[in-house]
């Protein structure tokens, strides 16, 4: 009885040790594991090392990544061990197709008799644990011959863990590169705003004649305004605003070439019909989209007062004479980039000493409060009326407060720009 009893006991001092070994080779591996997938740069690699150490804790005779895509399946070469790319991808059709289907994260079977797969080099048994947090189906395979033991709920803990620990490596992975993409695109954004900015006029008072002030604040990082301020040879200063469809990157970009255009065009003699005609016909011509398109209000103004204009679809220009009604400056074409040939008549009007012109886009009457009104035409007259003797750096300053103090926190839903040009005299 007592030596019964004492064999008993010896068994059971046996499998709790071999049990005990089991466990502490698992948290060995997985630890082991967890440090060197951490340093690992792709998701193959991560699948590669996973695949070799359960490989090896497991005595797998074989063994294999298999990626689902769709109906194709992607083995990569080097998660390929004990068998050849043909082999394990027909295995895997044979037998994954239904843990696909299932979401089961855990298939075992003997692929000679319950597959009847004749495939040379197959292996007689498959473990398959479906790799953890993924959105695409992934499968981590060991295989072994038929004179090997059959696999264990031993082994199939262990798959189990480390699938779940290369899921976790592959989510990581992803999410830092989502990190460094966003890192990326914002310092390309602050430096696309910072070209942008720079291709604004810095200097304003070209002529002592000429007192102006401008601003141009995009609703994004960059954006589809344009405003400049161009000397030009017969003792003239230009004044140009635009306004291009859309908004962000794709619309800064247009708006670059609008203004490379503008410069190229007023070397010569310039007369702004002309000059709206050709932006024209280069929009239609380079133009990819037929929605896209382009308002534009082209001035000069000379020593003697005479603002000379042309407009292609842009708002009103408001007139803010030193004595008098504040009024807008009449006429204009249609958009620019939109109509072969257009028709775009010429304006003039003479500024007294002390007068002011404002050029703006419909940034400025289109921004809303927090009601959803929304600033219009009217408010801007009527914030007009009250900028008379006022130089134009004070009234910019004035129109940018007026809008804040009515946006209150509602952010701008276009890009917004004001260029102002006041008339000293002679």
């Amino acid at each position: 009885m007592n030596a019964a009893i004492h064999s008993s006991d010896r068994r059971t001092i046996e499998s709790l040790t071999a049990e005990l070994l089991t466990v502490y080779e698992e948290l060995s591996l997985l630890y082991a594991l967890s440090a060197e997938l951490g340093r690992l740069a792709t998701e193959d690699d991560v699948a590669a090392a996973s695949l070799r150490e359960a490989i090896e804790v497991a005595h797998a005779d074989s063994g294999w990544f298999v990626v689902c895509e769709g109906d194709e399946l992607r083995i990569p070469a080097i998660c390929l061990h004990g068998i050849d790319h043909e082999t394990a991808a027909v295995v895997s059709r044979a037998v994954l197709k239904r843990g696909c289907k299932t979401r089961a994260d855990l298939l075992w079977h003997d692929v000679v008799e319950e597959c009847s797969l004749s495939q040379p080099g197959a292996p007689a048994r498959l473990l398959a644990a479906r790799l953890g947090v993924s959105r695409v189906p992934a499968w981590f395979c060991l295989g072994r011959t038929m004179a090997s033991p059959k696999f264990t709920s031993a082994d199939q803990k262990l798959m189990t863990a480390v699938a779940a620990l290369a899921g976790i490596s592959f989510e990581n992975l992803s999410l830092q590169r989502s990190r460094l993409e966003r890192e990326r695109l914002a310092d390309e954004l602050a430096m696309a705003r910072s070209i942008q900015q720079s291709l604004l006029p810095q200097e304003f008072q070209l002529f002592p004649w000429l007192d102006a002030a401008g601003e141009s604040i995009p609703c994004y990082e960059i954006g589809g305004d344009y405003f400049d301020l161009i000397p030009l040879q017969d003792d003239r200063c230009l004044f140009v605003i635009s306004d291009v469809s859309g908004k962000g990157p794709a619309a800064a970009l247009r708006a670059a070439t609008v203004q490379g255009n503008i410069h190229a065009l007023c070397r010569g003699n310039v007369y702004l019909p002309d000059v709206l005609a050709t932006v024209n016909e280069a929009f239609l011509r380079r133009s990819s989209e037929t929605a896209t398109f382009v308002t534009m209000f082209l001035a000069t103004l000379d020593r003697d007062g005479r603002l000379q204009y042309a407009n292609g679809g842009h708002n009103r220009p408001l007139w803010i004479p030193a004595h008098g009604s504040v009024t807008e400056l009449q006429g204009g074409g249609p958009l620019v980039g939109i109509f072969p040939h257009p028709e775009f008549p010429a304006g003039s009007v003479s500024l007294s000493p002390g007068d002011l012109v404002v050029f703006y886009t419909d940034g400025v009457t289109d921004c809303e409060n927090e009601a959803g009104d929304t600033l219009d035409v009217e408010r801007l007259l009527s914030w007009a009326e009250r900028q008379a003797g006022r130089s134009a750096e004070e009234a910019r300053d004035e129109l940018t407060r007026e809008i804040a103090e009515f946006c209150g926190p509602c952010r701008h839903p276009d890009d917004l720009t004001v260029l102002i040009a006041g008339y000293r005299g002679q």
